[in-house]
């Protein structure tokens, strides 16, 4: 699609800073001015500027024209030097409160390629975090792109962080469950934890026990600081935005146990406490970015207790800007669909009571139930419109033309799933180009970080190329160009959560969430599409605060 370039000129609307921001900026009058860069606004026209003003948490002014826009005095002046700048990335579908109830200072593993990158990964976090705390890596990473397909020994994992205590588990369980280091190993061994070997190798139930010591010693500002690490980690990659779809609440023996089930107790959200470590970020002005929450629920009743009491006590669209109530999510029932096929009394008395509500409800959805839950959506569409709601489908495999068709007369959405990076090309995958080609409401939701990889320039690699992480091609037809790729993750992801007036493009009035690139992702002659995969932020700005800052960029 061929940019068109907005007028040369500035305008300025003045903006005042909300009083429950509390974060401090890098200037002295909340005024930011960025120049001489390639400003991807992902407004209307496409346009490509030059120059922003940021005024408090909004954006003052937007130009195509050189030089240094007008400020204030006491503005913070950064020359972008050319580099490109997009409106920072939304994630429509991820699960950052898994990680309140994740022990240990976190460990990025999702895009370690052998034991030797393992252990230099380890060996950079250790340094950062105070002798003697552990570091873990629970879930979000795999054994399919190292090397060796296998974990770490004790001995390797020594070399790496010896003066820490280490635990590595993966999140789907299963061969080569967990490991701990010699440090880990004996402090676990002394809460009754049991080893497969010398080597520090973790059973199933072994990383269990593991995990729920590590949990019971886990205060409440360790859930916080897991939570503002993540989306620090986040931001540092350029997402700065998640519609979070929480995690399992188990209010009872019976779910607890359903709960507990594939993904080994890593996912537990408690319904009545889990969020409380954001709501305290959120007022002590410390979240590094923005989060939507979408409330997980697994009913078991057709009576829908649970969802009845969130209805009866919890309002949509109600919080700040930075963490807001946005509808229901992931699953809202413990078994959905009966054996021959159709709906259980739960599922249709959940999303009945859902559309009556007014609540926006984003579903999970596989392959084999896309069509039956279409079925099932159309009927509650012709009591309930759901278009003014809403709601959305998660992941997107198993959609075809025809279902999309049926989607979008309902004005419904679809949040792609993140698969094709890991993929074999033989399991199903969402057909990206033929959802986003049917004219339906569509963004991207990574699935982060319960499924690898956290890096959204991998998905976008994937989405762009059809290849994995070996360079295989498993999607030759299913392709986006770069700038349609981008505006799944920015402008299209805003609708999902209702914030289109405030996110997801660079434009006057709206929120100053913003990434400078360490390449430019929409030139292939400078980041051809191997390169894809090494981009990063070196200037992440959300709400007219610098929340990633490495030093590349000058500000001052």
């Amino acid at each position: 699609m061929q940019r068109v370039h907005s007028v040369a000129v500035f305008i300025f609307v003045g903006v005042m800073a909300s009083p429950a921001f509390a974060q401090t900026r890098g200037d002295t009058c909340g005024e930011i001015v960025l120049h001489n860069g390639r400003i991807t606004t992902m407004d209307d026209r496409n346009t490509t500027a030059s120059s922003l003003v940021i005024r408090g948490d909004r954006i003052a002014g937007v130009g195509a024209a050189g030089g240094i826009p007008p400020h204030s005095p006491c503005a913070t002046v950064i020359d972008l030097q050319g580099r490109r700048v997009i409106p920072g990335m939304i994630d429509t579908h991820a699960h950052p409160s898994y990680f309140t109830a994740r022990p240990g200072h976190y460990l990025v593993l999702d895009a370690a390629a052998s034991i030797a990158d393992v252990q230099a990964r380890l060996r950079a976090r250790a340094a950062a975090v105070p002798p003697g705390e552990w570091i873990t890596a629970l879930g979000g990473w795999s054994l399919t792109h190292i090397a060796e397909n296998r974990m770490p020994t004790a001995a390797e994992l020594d070399a790496a962080a010896p003066g820490h205590p280490v635990l590595l588990v993966l999140g789907g369980f299963g061969r080569d469950t967990g490991a701990a280091n010699s440090l880990g190993r004996k402090w676990l061994a002394g809460q009754g934890v049991t080893f497969d070997n010398d080597q520090g190798a973790l059973s199933d139930a072994a990383a269990r026990a593991a995990i729920n010591a590590l949990r019971a010693r886990m205060t409440f500002e360790d859930q916080k600081r897991q939570l503002a690490d993540l989306l620090t980690h986040y931001a540092s990659l350029g997402v700065t935005t998640q519609v979070d779809n929480g995690g399992p609440s188990p209010p009872n023996a019976e779910l607890k146990s359903i709960s507990l089930g594939g993904d080994g107790g890593l996912n537990l959200i408690d319904p009545a406490t889990g969020y409380l470590p954001h709501v305290a970020l959120d007022r002590e002005g410390r979240l590094p970015g923005r989060l939507r929450l979408m409330f997980y629920t697994r009913e078991l009743t057709p009576a829908v207790p649970l969802l009845k009491d969130r209805f009866d006590n919890q309002m949509t669209d109600l919080g700040s800007d930075w963490l807001r109530v946005t509808g229901v999510g992931e699953r809202v029932v413990s078994t959905e669909w009966l054996p021959d096929g159709q709906p259980t009394p739960q599922y249709q008395a959940a999303v009945t009571a859902i559309a009556e509500r007014g609540w926006t409800l984003q579903q999970h959805s596989d392959a084999n139930d896309a069509r039956r839950q279409v079925e099932l959506w159309e009927k509650v569409n012709a009591r309930t419109p759901l278009a003014p709601l809403r709601w959305t489908l998660a992941h997107g495999r198993g959609l075809d033309t025809p279902l999309l068709n049926r989607l979008k007369a309902m004005g419904v959405g679809v949040s792609i799933a993140g698969g094709r990076y890991l993929s074999d090309g033989k399991s199903p995958q969402p057909p990206i180009r033929t959802i986003v080609e049917s004219g339906v409401r569509a963004s991207y939701g990574s699935d982060n970080p319960s499924n690898p990889p956290t890096n959204p320039w991998f998905h976008l690699y994937a989405i762009v190329t059809g290849r994995n992480f070996q360079g295989t091609l498993v999607a030759a037809d299913q392709t986006l160009a770069r700038l349609d790729a981008l505006r799944l993750y920015t402008r299209d992801g805003a609708w999902f959560s209702r914030d289109e007036q405030r996110l997801g493009s660079l434009e006057v009035g709206k929120l100053a969430d913003l990434v400078v690139l360490s390449g430019d992702f929409l030139d292939p002659a400078r980041v051809p599409d191997e390169a894809i995969k090494t981009l990063r932020s070196v200037l992440t700005i959300v709400g007219g605060r610098i929340v990633h800052n490495p030093g590349v960029v000058s500000v001052r």
